[in-house]
This record gives structure tokens, C-alpha cells and sequence, in this order.
């Protein structure tokens, strides 16, 4: 396998590897007019949008031809032979990955005589099983959307974002655009792609991270579901075509803004009464994008530039400055209600691109890109105040890439990027208190001090609040990776091969500290019960050694159907460099040396098919079917569930860095009377809750057969079937069904207990008539460990959830999808989503009760709760969406105007109830283990509640005004425009049971002008 890798990276190298990924194609059939083939027709594709102007081949002996990897752009096909008149289609209008049909009927006359077709362009496309939706810069530009990519895709039915934007009320944030997820998929199933190579980052590999300038772009196509072997996942696929430039110079300013002046007010009594102090809403919005190309020597060489500024500043809902902010008199919660908190996320971004083409065989091109972000705050929410979320800086944060691309002949194209990515993220203090430094010893010695200070976090249970100083451990991260891919396609009209790999290597480095004292509070309703203890700081390593993939398809052409087919080959290994980590202040004689050691190697082999099919071979109704294997995503760090396979397995973070241990704050001082340093109880303080804190000995061991070999890694299996129909000229209907199938689910099991080491108890969840039935049932399945298990230190082991009985989940649902493009100037597509999650782990759970600890409610996380055994078989209703995105160019008056509509489920409900001891020891039979004076339990069973449907809808208004070749478009954008105010968040803890933490903000207008010229 190393030899592989190194070949494939050698190769890569020395041909600077780039591709220009999975464009749109031409294809059709060229006959005479008795219906016989024409063999040796030449086929040539013409386009402004081509460097080259021509991209031409010859049909085969069956008459069929292909062109493929062409820009998104209106295509004139030419088909000429000898002996017959040449016939000239216009029009044909190209994007994405769609396969337009064209065929042709050449009669017998001089070549000289010219026969042009304008026909209307087809929107079905019955040669491809892809679901893909693409987004052109003119679509989301006329949009009343954030044009930030993640915001945009959500506009398309099955799309989920975990963010809700508001007339750009986001900004342009480097993350924080949201999770994306469609048909059941997980957040770290999405892949975003610049001419095919990933731009997401090393560290999580799921972020939309490196995509702030949408006018980098020439459109931007989002992949739902796909057959193709040319990406490992299943999830969201955003792919982006960049700008090249062109044979005249042109430009574009984009600018808008708005502010709380210009925002409407939706806060009600009803939310008042829910405990919504205030709500959230834009403080300030302001952008000016500019972007201008042309040509440095026409038909040979362009140029593209792009700037961007973007400032956002947001209220943040019934959250307010803290009086007692880091103050070392007193842990009360003090809301200055004169002192609203915002967010504040400010964007700069510059990009430039050259597109050179060499010769009529070579074109190369030349990107840099670098962005500057500070989020300053964004970790400020309804729950947790401005002194516990930290502001984190991005800079130097971009990247350079090299494309290639060469029709060696008519059939063979070899195709090649490469690119390299650097990320660097700062997180800061807030409140202009002094920094924490970039060592070890500064953070330790700043520590200290905060210790000193009492600048120490707390986290309240009744409230729900986080607050007082930061509480959780923190990083400081430096990154570097180069993906790139090589491609060689071979057409032969019937058949279109396609051979590629591509690979990922890359390093991280991150400082974990903790900004304030290394250990926080936890209160109950600001009574003290618990300490958790943080062994930081220390730096932590990890080098990604290859993301590799390999994979061979075909797509056949067999009369009315085509067949896709292919295998694909998935090689992911990590390592971790030697690391050191020396003492801190709550493990002052810790001082030890990490060996190099190998991380995670996987080999995967996932086969996936798709066929279309013509039904009646007008090019107006399609047949498709498709399944396909396809591996979860995986990032040196990690995200969500993958975290345990990132730095989970970090040698530096499998040493036991956190633990807890109860307090009873007898004197009411706020200051643990006790030596922290002591595992045992003494004074106010209870037993470590694992004596390995701060120890060599590992926190974490890994079963060998889940880290290295083939098929460990976790995976999904996708189905699906459709049919669509065009049922007017350029208006097209699409449904479709899908089923999702995961497997290799891992598990971890706590060695050092079994089953038997739990007691299991019950609690009667409380009165309340807003639960079901009023409330007043069994919550059952409830585990608490022995006391005498309390301190044993962990054993966690982590291996496949199979080794202990079966666990499933799988997703099912269908799209009913609407395409419209009747004339020039009207535009609608959309529809609606509806489908169902359903797992279960009860075998597992059974076995292993240690792991319904933080378990995720249908796969909402809810770190920290019990989650009740008798809820282990989950099933969430079908959870239906309605999208609609849409323009019309009002004639002669020249004015847009444009909608986006979105009606969505609301978010699921959760009730952590704070179980006290005196609740518990009825079913229990005893107090809980550790002295621990509560448990947190959520008594709301899984998708038994939801929360207010969110129906959005966003207008704008646009006059075009003319000047030359000049054209501005003044816009007034009105975003939710009825003033609707579902709640989008709520505080989970029971204490304040549906209190809302966010509602969609106030109807808001935003003024903006586009300029083109």
C-alpha cells in the first residue's frame, strides 16, 4: 500500500496533477434521413465560455458521439460531413454535470449549405442518475438569500442547514455557515469540491471553510445523491466551477446593507411569557464585493480578481452582559439588561485567477486565494454569555491551485488539479482582557492568574446557563494539506471511460488550553455541586498520510438506456509524530514523551451503479435508478461522532485530560475547600471520578481490527429510483424515493465495569401539562454506577458495536422536485422533501449501559444527559420541507423580482430534568454514587415533540437600469417578509422547559445594487 501511495503521489507531482471535475457533456446520435447511422460525423461544440472557442469529436460506427468536460455556458453544435449539408444546433444551454441529448438528421447536399436549428434545450436529462441542483452566479445573485454557499444550498428540498439566515444576518463567516445533511446523511458526509478537489478543512473535514467570495465562482451545483466513483461520500456535494475570465473585459460590484433601524419587531407576549427575555435580531450588516476579468491576450490568456468586505453584527436572544463577568467577589449571574450582547463576524477576502491556454491541446490555470475572519463572539448565545465564548481569528487562511486540462484527441482527455490549503485559527480573550501567549509556560502562568482571580466558569443546570469566565478547553490550530487529483477519460461515443486518483496529505498542530482557570463549576440554580478538571495545556500533533482514492467508471450508452457504472478504492491513514507534554497546573509533576505512533489505516472498495432510461425516446421522461456504496468522512480532528478516530486517537488526548469530582460548598464560600491536587475525597471535595487524570496511562485503547484493514470503516449503503417528466417546454417533475442504510457502527466499552456494576432505577418524570399526558409516567432504563465502581479508573475500549448485538439505523423518504424555465426571465425550481429516521441500540445498550451517557436523541446531540434504555428503539415522524426559489424579469419595465420560500420542520424538543437525590433513591435504593447530588435525565421521548415549523419567505424587488454596456440593478430585499417568529432554538434543561433561545429574526429590509459592466 505505501508503494501505491507513493507512486500515486509521484505521478501526481511530477505532471502537476489537477482536473477539471465532472463537468457538463454532450451527446447524441447522428442519422440520415432513411434512420441509418452516420459514422465519422464531426462534432463540434462552440462557446464564449471556452478559452479554446472548439471542443470537437467524430461520431462512431453506431453514429453516436460525446462531448465531454465543458464549462457551464450556451453551446452552438456544428455536425458535418462530406457529401451532406451541415447542420448547426443553437442554443444549447449547458451546467453542472447535466448531459444534454442532441441529435442530429444530416441529408445529402453541398457541404457549403448550412442548415440551423433553434430548438427549445431539454431539462430532463435521461442519460445521468446524479439528483443534482445547480445554482448559476445569475441564480444567486437575483436571490433574496445569503449567497453564502451553505445558505444557498439549503434552498434546494432535502437540504438540511443546521443555521437560519435572515437577509444575510450571518454574514460571511469563515464557519459557522451551518451543518448540511440530506436524506439522513451526517454532517461529516458533506464534500465541498473546487474543480473537484476537496476545500474542506484538514482538521474536520466537513466545514464550509475557504468559500467566503461567491464571485470567485461561475456556479455553484449541489449533488444530493450521485453514482459516480469520483468521491467517497454520500452527503452533500457542493462543487464549484470557478470564474475563468473571457475574451472582453467585464466587471461587477455587488453592495448592500442594513441595520436594526431598518427591522421590523416580531417579539410577542407569547414568547415573553416563554421566558424569552429578548429576541434576536441584525444589529448591522454591510458588504461590497468587486470582481473584474478580461483578457491579458484574447483567445490565449484571462484574467480574474475578486475582492470582498463583509461586517456582521447580530443582538443575541435574552442574553445580556454579565455584572459579574470575571469578577473574583462573586459567581452570581447579574444580566445587565442595559448591556444587550451581539455577535460580530467580520470577512475580507481576495482571489485572483489566470487561465492560459498553452496551444490547442494544453490549458493551464493558475488561483491564490486569501481570507481574513474574526468571529468575534460568535460563541455568545441565548445560553451562553459573552465572557464564556471566546472570539476566534483566522489568518493567514487560503490557497493556491493549479489546473490542468488536455484533449490529447477527440477521445482522450487527461485532466489535473492540485491544490494547497493553509488554515491558521487564533481563539482570543474577550473584553479586551490581556491575551493568552503562544507557549506552554505563558498559558500556564495565565492560568495561575485566573486561578488567583476566581476567573473561573460556571455552568448553571436550573438556568441552563454558561457563564462567569470560559469553561471548556480550547485550540489554537495550524494546518497545511495538498489535495489533488489526475483524471484520463477515453469517449468513444457509446462509452465514456473514466480512470482517476486522488490523494490528501497534511499536518495539524493545535495548542489545547483553557483561557481561564483549567477547571469550572457546575451550579444548580447557583448552589455548587461539581468541579471538572482540565489537564491543560499541552500541544497535540497529527499528520494526515494519505486520503487516498482510486476509481474506474464507465458510462454505456445502450440505444434508449445508459448504464453508469464503477469501483471505487478508499485508503485513509493517519500518524501522530513524537509529542511531549510536560506538567500544568493541575498536574504539576506530569512530564512525559509520546512515541511516534501509527493512527487509523483503512481500506474500503465500494461498488455503485445507476442507470436512465429514455422511456419513450423523446428526451421528455426518464427513468433512474441507482445504488451504491459509499464511506463515511473522516478529518484529522474530526467532527461529531468521527471525533473518536481523529484526535480521539491522538496519543495526546487518549491520556486522561478531563475529570470530575463532586463539591459540597458547605460554607457557601464558592471556593473549594480542598485539595484538588488529592484524588480522594477530602474537605468539600468527592473522589476523582478516574484516579488516571493527568497520568501516562492511556484513557482510551482501540480494538486493532476497527483501526487498520479493509472494511472497517463506517459506511452507508444508498437506493434509490425516480421518475421525471417534462411536462411543458423547459419544464420539468421529478419523484424520487430513498433509502439510506448505515453499518460499522462503533461502540465504547468501559472494560473496568460491566453490566452488572450499574444499578439501573426509574424516575417519574415531573407534572407539567405541556408533556404528554400531562407528564407524571416512568422514565425507566436509568443506570447509576456502584459506589464502590465510582473511582476505578476507566478502561474505555473502543471497538464495533457488533461484538455486542445488533444495531441499525436507516433513513427513508422521498422528493417531489419541480424544474421551470418556461422563457427568458422566468425561473422557479423547488418542491418538497419528507422523510424518517429510525435506529436502535437496544442489544448494545443492554450490554453496555455506560454508553446512554450523553447518547444523541435521534441524532441530536445531548451530551449531558442520561438518555433513558426504554427510548433505544427511536423512530422520528416523517419530517416534511417545502422549498421554492424563483425570479421573473417583468418585461419592457425592466424590473426583478425574486422569491425564496421555505417551510421546515421545527427543531426537536428536549427536557433535561435535574433528578435529585431525594427523586432518585426511591427506584435506586440509595444515594448516587460519588456523592453526586443529581443526574440529569431527558424525560421527552424521541421525535415526541417538535417545535414551531419555520415558513419563511423573502422577497425582492429590483429596477435594472441600462447605461451602455453598463447595467446596475438597485434591489430592496424584504426577508421574512410576514414577520413570522417561530422559535428556532430552545434551552434544553427542563428548569425553564421550552424557554426559547432564538427565534427567526424580524422582517427586515436590506438595501443593495449590483453593478455590471
Amino acid at each position: 500500500m505505501q508503494r501505491l501511495h507513493t507512486a500515486c503521489a509521484s505521478l501526481g507531482l511530477l505532471i502537476i496533477p489537477s482536473l477539471v471535475y465532472a463537468q457538463a457533456s454532450i451527446t447524441g446520435i447522428v442519422r440520415d434521413p432513411s434512420g441509418a447511422v452516420l459514422p465519422g460525423v464531426n462534432v463540434e461544440a462552440s462557446s464564449p465560455a471556452l478559452i479554446e472557442k472548439v471542443r470537437s469529436v467524430s461520431t462512431n460506427d453506431s453514429g453516436q458521439y460525446r462531448i465531454e468536460n465543458l464549462r457551464p455556458g450556451v453551446y452552438t453544435v456544428t455536425f458535418a460531413l462530406s457529401g451532406f449539408s451541415t447542420v448547426k444546433r443553437e442554443g444549447v444551454e449547458l451546467s453542472g454535470t447535466f448531459v444534454a441529448t442532441v441529435n442530429a438528421e444530416l441529408r445529402i447536399g453541398a457541404v457549403e449549405e448550412t442548415v440551423t436549428v433553434t430548438g427549445v434545450s431539454s431539462v430532463v436529462d435521461v442519460q445521468s442518475a446524479n439528483r443534482e441542483r445547480v445554482l448559476t452566479a445569475e441564480v444567486i445573485n437575483n436571490a433574496p438569500v445569503n449567497r453564502y454557499p451553505s445558505f444557498m444550498a439549503a434552498m434546494i428540498p432535502g437540504v438540511n442547514n443546521s443555521t437560519v439566515d435572515v437577509g444575510g444576518n450571518n454574514g460571511s463567516p469563515t464557519t459557522g455557515g451551518g451543518a448540511l445533511t440530506v436524506h439522513g446523511s451526517r454532517p461529516t458526509d458533506l464534500e465541498m469540491l473546487r474543480n473537484g478537489v476537496s476545500i474542506a478543512t484538514v482538521e474536520t473535514g466537513s466545514n464550509t471553510q475557504g468559500v467566503p467570495n461567491m464571485a470567485v465562482f461561475a456556479e455553484m451545483a449541489v449533488e444530493t445523491a450521485t453514482v459516480s466513483t469520483e468521491e467517497r461520500g454520500s452527503g452533500v456535494r457542493l462543487n464549484f466551477i470557478p470564474r475563468e475570465g473571457g475574451n472582453t473585459f467585464n466587471g461587477m460590484v455587488i453592495s448592500s446593507f442594513t441595520n436594526e433601524g431598518m427591522a421590523g419587531g416580531n417579539f410577542t407576549q407569547e414568547l415573553r411569557d416563554r421566558g424569552l427575555r429578548t429576541p434576536n435580531n441584525v444589529k448591522r450588516s454591510g458588504e461590497v464585493n468587486v470582481a473584474y476579468g478580461g483578457p491579458i491576450r484574447r483567445d490565449r490568456l484571462w484574467f480574474f480578481g475578486t475582492v470582498l468586505y463583509n461586517s456582521t453584527q447580530n443582538w443575541v436572544a435574552g442574553m445580556f452582559v454579565n455584572r459579574n463577568a470575571f469578577s473574583p467577589a462573586s459567581f452570581a449571574y447579574d444580566p445587565d439588561p442595559n448591556q444587550p450582547a451581539f455577535t460580530d463576524v467580520l470577512t475580507r477576502n481576495g482571489a485572483a485567477r489566470v487561465t492560459w491556454q498553452v496551444n490547442r491541446t494544453h490549458k493551464l490555470a493558475f488561483a491564490y486565494e486569501n481570507t481574513y475572519t474574526c468571529q468575534c463572539s460568535t460563541a455568545t448565545t441565548a445560553i451562553v454569555s459573552a465572557e464564556s465564548g471566546l472570539p476566534q481569528r483566522y489568518w493567514p487562511n487560503g490557497g493556491w491551485n493549479v489546473d490542468w486540462t488536455a484533449p490529447l484527441t477527440s477521445r482522450l482527455l487527461l485532466e489535473a488539479v492540485v491544490y494547497h490549503r493553509f488554515i491558521n485559527s487564533r481563539r482570543t480573550h474577550p473584553f479586551g482582557l490581556p491575551d493568552v501567549g503562544d507557549t506552554i509556560d505563558d498559558v500556564v502562568a495565565y492560568n495561575r492568574d485566573a486561578i488567583a482571580n476566581n476567573l473561573i466558569g460556571v455552568q448553571d443546570q436550573a438556568l441552563g446557563i454558561t457563564h462567569h469566565a470560559s469553561t471548556v478547553s480550547n485550540m489554537r490550530n495550524k494546518s497545511n494539506d495538498t489535495p489533488f487529483r489526475v483524471a484520463l477519460s477515453y469517449i468513444t461515443g457509446a462509452h465514456s471511460y473514466k480512470f482517476g486518483v486522488s490523494d490528501n496529505i497534511g499536518r495539524k498542530q493545535n495548542l489545547v488550553m483553557n483561557f481561564d482557570a483549567p477547571y469550572s463549576y457546575r451550579f444548580n440554580n447557583g448552589v455548587p455541586n461539581q468541579i471538572t478538571l482540565n489537564a491543560t495545556p499541552f500541544v497535540q500533533l497529527a499528520h494526515l498520510d494519505a486520503d487516498l482514492g482510486a476509481y474506474a467508471q464507465d458510462r454505456w450508452t445502450i440505444k434508449r438506456a445508459t448504464l453508469s457504472y464503477g469501483l471505487r478504492y478508499d485508503y485513509f491513514a493517519s500518524s501522530f509524530p513524537e509529542q511531549k507534554i510536560g506538567p500544568a497546573s493541575l498536574v504539576p509533576n506530569r512530564n512525559f514523551t509520546l512515541p511516534s505512533t501509527k493512527g487509523i489505516a483503512w481500506q474500503d472498495i465500494s461498488p455503485r451503479v445507476g442507470v436512465a432510461y429514455d422511456l419513450f425516446g423523446t428526451g421528455k421522461t426518464a427513468l433512474k435508478g441507482s445504488f451504491g456504496k459509499y464511506v463515511a468522512g473522516q478529518a484529522l480532528r474530526g467532527n461529531d461522532a468521527n471525533v473518536i478516530f481523529g484526535d480521539g486517537l491522538n496519543p495526546a488526548q487518549r491520556v486522561v485530560t478531563t475529570a470530575n469530582r463532586s463539591w459540597n460548598d458547605a460554607n457557601g464560600n464558592f471556593r473549594p475547600d480542598c485539595d484538588l491536587l488529592a484524588f480522594g475525597t477530602n474537605g468539600e471535595c468527592g473522589a476523582l471520578s478516574n484516579t488516571d487524570f493527568g497520568s501516562l496511562r492511556p484513557g482510551n485503547s482501540y480494538d486493532p481490527a476497527i483501526l487498520r484493514g479493509w472494511g472497517k470503516r463506517m459506511y452507508s449503503w444508498q437506493f434509490s429510483g425516480s421518475v421525471q417528466q417534462e411536462v411543458i417546454d423547459r419544464v420539468s417533475v421529478e419523484l424520487s424515493y430513498f433509502r439510506r442504510v448505515y453499518g460499522n457502527f462503533n461502540v465504547v466499552d468501559d472494560r473496568a465495569r460491566s453490566a452488572s456494576d450499574f444499578d439501573a432505577f426509574s424516575i417519574t418524570a415531573p407534572r407539567d401539562p405541556r408533556l404528554a399526558d400531562g407528564g407524571g409516567y416512568t422514565v425507566g432504563g436509568l443506570y447509576n454506577i456502584k459506589p464502590a465502581m465510582f473511582s476505578t479508573p476507566a478502561d474505555n475500549y473502543i471497538t464495533f458495536a457488533e461484538n455486542y448485538g445488533k444495531q441499525i439505523e436507516h433513513w427513508d423518504g422521498f422528493d417531489l422536485i419541480l424544474s421551470a424555465r418556461p422563457r427568458a426571465g422566468v425561473s422557479v425550481q423547488g418542491g418538497l422533501s419528507s422523510g424518517r429516521t429510525t435506529s436502535d441500540n437496544c442489544a448494545v445498550a443492554a450490554k453496555l449501559p455506560e454508553i446512554l451517557t450523553g447518547y444523541p436523541v435521534l441524532n441530536d446531540a445531548n451530551t449531558t444527559a442520561q438518555f433513558p434504555a426504554q427510548y433505544c428503539h427511536q423512530q422520528s415522524p416523517f419530517l416534511t420541507q417545502v422549498k421554492f426559489l424563483g425570479s421573473y424579469l417583468v418585461p419592457k419595465v425592466d424590473v426583478l423580482i425574486s422569491g425564496a420560500l421555505q417551510s421546515v420542520a421545527g427543531p426537536q424538543v428536549i427536557g433535561n430534568f435535574v433528578a435529585t437525590n431525594a427523586l432518585v433513591l426511591p427506584s435506586l435504593g440509595r444515594p448516587l454514587a460519588g456523592g453526586a447530588a443529581n443526574a440529569t435525565v431527558d424525560v421527552v421521548p424521541p421525535g415526541a415533540m417538535y417545535g414551531d415549523r419555520r415558513n419563511q419567505f423573502d422577497l425582492r424587488v429590483g429596477k435594472i437600469l441600462r447605461f451602455g454596456r453598463t447595467q446596475t440593478k438597485v434591489n430592496l430585499d424584504l426577508n421574512n417578509v410576514f414577520n413570522v417568529n417561530p422559535v428556532l432554538t430552545e434551552n434544553p434543561s427542563f428548569a425553564v422547559f421550552r424557554q426559547p433561545a432564538s427565534i427567526l429574526p424580524a422582517r427586515i429590509a436590506r438595501l443593495g445594487v449590483q453593478i455590471d459592466f
